[in-house]
């Protein structure tokens, strides 16, 4: 479910401030590197613990400073109607999905939805799926 969110990410992320958006950054940075000065037994798998926190905290900052677009992947998770339609189906891919049940999903018309989905993501939902 990630795996489209991943590819929109740069290589390097920079231009957010986390620490300044996310209170918890630095005191969890702070907590891993006492974790690393200090090796006990289970220090691994705890640092490997903070540091998938700290990865989730940071795609939820990037998205946070860059998903303010109007079109794109991004904006279409946030969006309320299209975004229903992407998870369900990314929640069940192998469903056989017309144009009428996305929308029946999504709470709009199919026409609605037909133009939305496209405006937003640049492709139509059966191309999407495909």
């Amino acid at each position: 479910a990630l795996n489209p969110l991943i590819t929109l990410m740069p290589p390097v992320i920079k231009g957010c401030d986390v620490a300044g958006n996310d209170p918890v950054v630095g005191p969890l940075l702070a907590a891993m590197t006492v974790e690393a000065s200090q090796p006990q037994m289970g220090s691994a798998t705890i640092l490997s613990r903070m540091a998938d926190l700290l990865t989730a905290r940071l795609i939820r900052c990037w998205v946070n400073c860059n998903g303010a677009s109007t079109t794109g992947w991004l904006a279409a998770i946030r969006d309320p109607h299209i975004g229903r339609a992407l998870a369900a189906m990314h929640r069940d891919p192998g469903h056989n999905w017309t144009l009428g049940s996305l929308a029946g999903v999504a709470g709009q018309s199919r026409s609605i939805f037909a133009e939305r989905f496209s405006a937003v993501l640049g492709e139509g939902a059966a191309h999407y799926l495909a």
